[in-house]
């Protein structure tokens, strides 16, 4: 086991250093190269650096924006605006994210690139999502459904249902989210995407949890379980799962069972240094011990919960725990000092006012952009797609009755040429008919006036 551990740790250090080697390699070689080169390069150095080393990534991505800007150059404004919109929405910097977001359409509506441009407003809808913006979440979301049908992008499509889904959740719309989950599991199975019907089966369990349903839930969640896997670097998925499945124990009031998933999710967590994911660990630890009546253990995880948390930026799993400290609160009274309730209802009042600010600023942003920008050419695009559909179908159906006309035609004519042959030689005949009966009047005439005299 010592030797796996030290193997992997080599083979990890031999990757990092071959990827640290490339980009002192590509920043390096940036001063000798053409205007358009470097901005190639900055872009590949920007996606080198944007996992492991965010801050470094922006400023890559911000030097991509200011070459590509004295350039004219849209494919880099888009790439530039892009990764910018990821890295700030990875930041929780979301009214940043947001705009960065709203350029990268506006450039990607330019050069008609409707694969980013489904990937953006599918990640616009994450965003108002997070922002508690869930009428215009819904919105991107079904405009990148749209784009994807109209691409045939099943993997494109599966992700847009599957993030639609998890919105109509967090909005109570229950029957439309489960839709949008079934759509996509049919698509990845169709497809054998283990890793999407991980988190597929993972969300569903979400959903019949908020829709007080443990048992299927709870099924869902195992469900995902078995896919486990499947799924590379799957350190993350294996602790969210625990976690999920400690939590509908708990709700089942097994507490034997919650204890143990929520302990071994909290130790895979650690690992991980993922803050939101400890966050709700240790809310549910807490909660736990709210249950058994540990009153030191459920204190001890409620501020370990909230003090790991980001106060100055807004935070979905810290908001549900301030939600669920004031039980506790009266629970165990004893327990906390006034001025610290003071400081967890002043971290509450603070969360609500940032997401009131964020609120605000999000829906500026999408009214701004939404009027500004011009989506001709995508919906240009989108409607030569629809006529040529149109048209196919119109000649599929057109055809039979073009040959069906022509068939008639052709009948008609071979008959109307009939009719006037026919005709001719009819009036032919008369009018020798005629000549005969005028030569045979005049000889009877003739032979009259013979016969008197």
């Amino acid at each position: 086991m010592r030797l796996k551990i030290l193997l992997f740790i080599f083979f990890v250090s031999c990757h990092i250093s071959s990827a640290k080697t490339k980009i002192d390699s590509l920043s390096t070689s940036l001063e000798y190269l053409s205007d358009y080169k470097k901005a190639e390069v900055l872009g590949n150095l920007a996606s080198l650096t944007y996992s492991t080393d965010p801050d470094t990534s922006i400023y890559y991505a911000t030097e991509l924006l200011k070459l590509s800007e004295e350039l004219d150059y849209p494919e880099g404004l888009a790439k530039a605006y892009d990764f910018l919109g990821y890295l700030f929405k990875q930041k929780g910097l979301l009214n940043e994210s947001a705009t960065n977001y709203f350029y990268a359409l506006k450039y990607y509506n330019e050069l008609v690139n409707q694969e980013r441009i489904a990937d953006v407003l599918n990640n616009l809808g994450n965003i108002f999502t997070k922002g508690f913006e869930y009428n215009n979440a819904i919105m991107y979301y079904k405009k990148s459904i749209e784009v994807a049908e109209n691409l045939h992008d099943d993997e494109r499509l599966s992700r847009a249902h599957f993030n639609l889904g998890r919105c109509l959740i967090r909005s109570g719309q229950y029957d439309l989210s489960l839709q949008s989950f079934l759509f996509a599991l049919e698509l990845n199975k169709k497809n054998k995407d283990y890793s999407r019907i991980n988190k597929t089966y993972n969300e569903l369990g979400n959903l019949y949890y908020e829709w007080k349903n443990p048992e299927e839930a709870l099924d869902n969640y195992l469900s995902s379980l078995n896919y486990i896997d499947s799924v590379r670097n799957n350190g993350r998925m294996r602790g969210m799962l625990y976690n999920n499945i400690g939590d509908i124990y708990l709700e089942l009031e097994n507490f034997e069972k919650a204890e143990f998933f929520l302990k071994e999710a909290l130790s895979i967590k650690k690992t991980l240094d993922d803050k939101d994911l400890l966050i709700s660990t240790y809310r549910n630890l807490s909660e736990l011990y709210y249950q058994l009546e540990n009153r030191e253990l459920s204190v001890d995880y409620l501020n370990k919960s909230i003090g790991i948390a980001n106060r100055y930026i807004v935070n979905e799993e810290l908001m549900i725990t301030l939600n669920s400290a004031p039980d506790i609160f009266s629970a165990f009274p004893d327990q906390f000092k006034k001025s610290e309730v003071f400081d967890f209802y002043q971290i509450q009042n603070d969360q609500l006012n940032l997401v009131a600010d964020l609120q605000k600023e999000l829906q500026e942003l999408n009214g701004r952009f939404m009027l500004q920008l011009s989506y001709e050419k995508y919906q240009m695009a989108e409607a030569n797609s629809m006529l040529q559909n149109k048209l196919s179908k119109t000649i599929q159906i057109a055809i039979p009755i073009l040959v069906f006309i022509l068939i008639v035609s052709l009948y008609y004519f071979k008959r109307y040429r009939t009719v006037k042959k026919f005709e001719a030689e009819r009036n032919k005949r008369l009018n020798e008919i005629q000549k005969d009966a005028e030569i045979f009047i005049s000889d009877y005439d003739i032979l009259k006036q013979i016969t008197r005299q």
